[in-house]
């Protein structure tokens, strides 16, 4: 049966369902006389083969985020965290930080949610409230 990428064959989709519900190699056997052993080697072999494409494919993905966003899926450091908010603060907008720290803005808008800071996130300054005096006031 034609496979695409990171695609099992139906039987194989069946094997694997069977082992992680704790079947037996001698279970699965007994229980579909249409299978194999050759058939339980051949969805593991699918299957690691499988987990290879997608473990490569990730690698390339990050790779390829990595030439402009250097730091991307990197932990954050404590320094990172405290100069995010400095920028954030002084009024520093998403894609001028993202460039600043090497990660995409997305990264740097998830970031700021975690720490509830938005763009706008500047300290106001509130006016002093002045209670008047009814004298004061024109009639």
């Amino acid at each position: 049966m034609p496979r695409g990428p990171n695609r099992l064959s139906a039987k194989s989709k069946v094997v694997l369902t069977l082992i992680a519900n704790g079947y037996t190699y001698e279970r699965i056997l007994s229980s579909h006389p249409d299978l194999t052993y050759h058939d339980i080697f051949k969805a593991a072999r699918e299957a690691l083969e499988s987990a290879v494409e997608t473990d490569n494919e990730d690698s390339r993905t990050l790779s390829r985020i990595r030439r402009t966003h250097p730091h991307a899926y990197e932990k954050w450091s404590d320094q990172e965290v405290a100069q995010l908010e400095r920028l954030v603060r002084l009024g520093k907008g998403v894609d001028e930080i993202a460039m600043l720290h090497g990660r995409q803005p997305s990264a740097i808008r998830s970031r700021m949610a975690r720490m509830n800071l938005t763009e706008a996130n500047q300290p106001v300054e509130a006016e002093p409230f002045e209670e008047s005096n009814d004298a004061d006031v024109p009639l």
